[in-house]
């Protein structure tokens, strides 16, 4: 069982920016069970991130604001996803030669979900969400 946790009215905060939804389905079909979160920032702020964290996995941070968010010493970057407006972190570009990348694809009247990998050298090579695990 998927479980989705936000405090009233973030769902709302940035509806346009990441399908959780979409992102706890794909989860619970590879039978990981997950929970999300969208947490408060320091100033009041929601939205600039989401937070999955699957059961027995280490969680995903999927960063949407467009402002970068600093990387905290010791996080895995593999495990970071940055969002369409989120500015590539050139530290971990150059330490990883990689970052993934997530962004909503208009598809008639619904978004598709894509994920990416965005190389050192500035080009990302996209997938649909169905063609990826987590791993």
């Amino acid at each position: 069982m998927v479980k989705d946790i936000t405090a009233a009215g973030e769902d709302e905060a940035k509806k346009d920016c990441s399908d959780k939804h979409g992102l706890l389905n794909w989860m619970e079909e590879q039978d990981i069970t997950a929970t999300a979160a969208i947490p408060r920032d320091a100033d009041g702020a929601v939205g600039r991130e989401v937070l999955f964290t699957p059961a027995g996995r280490t969680g995903l941070r999927i960063l949407l604001s467009e402002t970068r968010l600093p990387t905290p010493a010791g996080e895995d970057a593999a495990r970071l996803v940055f969002g369409p407006e989120v500015e590539s972190d050139p530290d971990v570009l150059l330490r990883q030669g990689y970052v993934n990348r997530i962004q909503l694809v208009p598809d008639g009247t619904r978004r598709r979900i894509q994920v990416g990998t965005e190389r050192h050298v500035g080009t990302t090579e996209w997938y649909e969400l169905h063609q990826v695990g987590l791993h």
